[in-house]
């Protein structure tokens, strides 16, 4: 597992699921079930009439869609975003997919381009990728989820076209006991949860709102309500080891049962591969005790499911790699951290998952062409590789991928978990300083400016001078960027405004931060008083004083 300590492992760890679940989308396109419709195509890519935004102003977008008649499809996306690339270069290059384009208004939304992160702030859209069907008149329909399989995606995306209810109101219906048909339940299953940024249900209630959806769904879709069970039940073992909490007996119980339902159904593991690969551990450990028959019971099925997933030669590189994400989540289950510094793998895991490991690894590193696919599928190789402690096989590979990779800088933030990981505090500040260094717009540049900074508060907080400077520099980012202080851009900001109030626990780092406040003020006079943007510029380095929402 990586390491909580590190101030880049959550967003490394959600970018690389998300890299997980697109590949695994991607898997498909390329086994037996291909066919003709679904040729991969460069020229078919090039084919999409996308639309963009006019500085920051998608509204013609929307109003050619009411004089088409036409619904919207919007993707949101960034050039370094790993699972962007991989849908890019595995969905939109089918035949199909280009065919079903000339039905919708395209609208392509760059988070680097001017004005995007006003417009994901206007459209709820934050996570990378995220994709949504509107309606002609401009109504949300429904968010199409990344870790399906492409048949399966482009099914959404007609049933979103033809739609008259959005998923709001399907939810609302379904829970209220109405009767859904199949392509309604189809919607409201595969919803982009993971990306729905509390549109349709806050994320404090989700995990009980789909187990009352899997209730309403049992008797007349039995897959349908198989599949609700498992995502709420593994948002709430998320937070179980996120807070690390346990589930009570009954939840355990009720939990083990479905999990073992669930791993008996090879069709059911396919169907929710995404959710059973990455979550393995977690979904795990809240369904057992360590030590006790239902963990072992739950690793064997698990460790069987996968292996079977790794076997089979119809699976992808992609497959096998979130196959052995699960495999070294489940064998840490009850094996102690191993610390920063503490390079060698063989306390933590056996001899014969690290080396099946490394060949899964070797497979997609030598057989994986496209530039695009890379992106994503080597910086989950690398982090199979970190996790099971090679970390200088790791290394390697990164270093080998930052000479060509599309955005290099997000490898190098790899190779900045790596040597933190290895307990070397000063490569881990100059890869991360490195990859801020390479980003390239200004959204981009906030985020990896951000990174640096909390890296160098985590690894060097005595460095005033070297900390002070690097924000400066992310200040002089955020002033250069007109919609620097929405979305993820804001939130990046935020992030270091947090982290530095956490740092200030001396009269000179109190005095360095006041500097740093007196910076941004001078920034957010600047901003028209009447533009939200201002009020979450004042605040956006004082994190004490926000409002609890």
């Amino acid at each position: 597992m990586k390491s909580n300590s590190s101030p880049i492992a959550s967003n490394q760890i959600r970018f690389i699921g998300s890299a997980v679940a697109f590949a695994v989308l991607a898997g498909v396109s390329i086994t037996a079930s291909t066919t003709a419709t679904a040729t991969v195509s460069a020229k078919a890519a090039s084919s999409i009439a996308w639309v963009t935004p006019e500085k920051g102003d998608a509204s013609a977008a929307f109003a050619r869609a009411r004089t088409e008649n036409k619904p919207v499809f919007l993707f949101w996306t960034a050039k370094w975003c790993p699972p962007c690339n991989q849908v890019k270069s595995t969905i939109f290059t089918r035949a199909d997919f280009v065919e079903a384009s000339k039905s919708f208004v395209p609208l392509y939304i760059d988070g680097d381009s001017p004005g995007a992160q006003r417009l994901g702030a206007q459209y709820g859209v934050t996570a990378y990728p995220t994709s949504i069907v509107f309606a002609p008149d401009g109504r949300e329909i429904t968010r199409l989820p990344g870790e399906v399989e492409p048949a399966k995606y482009m099914r959404l995306m007609a049933l979103g076209a033809k739609a008259t209810r959005p998923v709001k109101q399907l939810l609302a219906s379904a829970l209220a006991g109405d009767a859904l048909s199949a392509d309604e339940w189809d919607l409201l299953t595969f919803y982009s949860w993971e990306t729905d940024q509390d549109r349709v249900v806050a994320e404090k209630n989700r995990a009980d709102t789909l187990q009352k959806l899997a209730q309403r769904a049992a008797s007349t879709q039995p897959k349908v309500a198989a599949r609700l069970q498992l995502k709420a039940l593994a948002i709430a073992a998320a937070r179980a080891a996120r807070e690390k909490t346990n589930a009570s007996a009954s939840e355990q119980s009720v939990a083990h049962a479905q999990l073992t339902r669930l791993l008996a159904d090879a069709s059911g593991v396919r169907e929710n591969f995404d959710v059973l690969s990455w979550r393995a551990g977690d979904l795990t450990r809240y369904a057992s005790e360590a030590g006790s028959p239902r963990r072992t019971s739950l690793q064997n099925n698990f460790n069987a499911a996968l292996e079977a997933v790794i076997k089979n030669s119809q699976s992808t590189h992609a497959d096998r790699l979130a196959a052995m994400v699960g495999k070294i989540r489940l064998a840490a289950l009850d094996a102690p951290e191993v610390k920063a510094g503490e390079t060698s793998a063989a306390p933590k895991y056996p001899a014969a998952l690290v080396a099946q490991a490394r060949d899964v690894v070797k497979a997609a590193d030598t057989q994986t062409n496209d530039r695009m696919t890379r992106q994503a599928t080597m910086s989950v190789a690398a982090f199979v590789l970190r996790e099971v402690g090679l970390l200088d096989e790791s290394d390697a590979l990164l270093k080998a991928e930052v000479a060509k990779a599309i955005a290099p800088h997000y490898f190098l933030s790899d190779l900045s978990e790596n040597a933190k990981k290895r307990g070397d505090k000063a490569a881990a500040i100059a890869y991360a300083q490195q990859a801020y260094e390479k980003g390239e717009g200004p959204a981009t540049r906030l985020q990896w400016g951000g990174l640096y900074v909390r890296v160098l508060l985590a690894d060097a907080p005595q460095d005033t001078a070297r900390i002070v400077a690097a924000t400066k520099s992310v200040l002089g980012d955020a002033q250069a960027a007109p919609d620097a202080f929405y979305e993820r851009s804001l939130r990046s900001l935020e992030r270091v405004g947090t982290a530095l109030d956490q740092w200030a626990s001396t009269d000179a780092r109190r005095a360095a931060l006041a500097t740093l406040r007196t910076d941004l003020d001078r920034i957010c006079e600047k901003i028209p008083s009447n533009d939200p943007a201002a009020a979450s510029c004042r605040n956006a380095f004082r994190p004490k004083a926000k409002s609890a929402g």
